[in-house]
């Protein structure tokens, strides 16, 4: 018979809030400091050939996938992946950064 797992009855995912923001404001720092405005350059909207943002985070998670079937990872990089979700979250949420609803024309994506 399983261990019983002694936890509080009143435990809630906001409970764990300061802890997730206190590490995933480490990643997203690291990842600015890495990468710059990188982000602001990826396309937002789809066309025949792709299918925006929507298909970047897929491809992501479907690579996180592959490398965890073969080894290369122990765990999906999951700051990673929520990472993705945030910049798209970004983008949907505040178009008049975005006004073509795509990428900002590279003299503008600055450092």
């Amino acid at each position: 018979m399983p261990e019983e797992i002694s936890r509080p009855k009143d435990i809630s995912l906001v409970d764990f809030l300061p802890e997730f923001f206190e590490a995933f404001t480490e990643h997203i720092t690291e990842a600015q400091e890495r990468w710059g405005n990188e982000w602001l350059g990826r396309p937002i909207l789809a066309n025949e050939d792709w299918d925006g943002q929507n298909e970047r985070i897929y491809q992501r998670f479907d690579d996180y996938w592959e490398y965890l079937e073969i080894g290369a990872i122990d765990d999906i990089p999951w700051l990673k992946v929520i990472g993705n979700a945030f910049i798209a979250t970004v983008r949907l949420n505040h178009p008049e950064y975005f006004p073509n609803g795509d990428v900002l024309p590279e003299e503008e994506v600055s450092e």
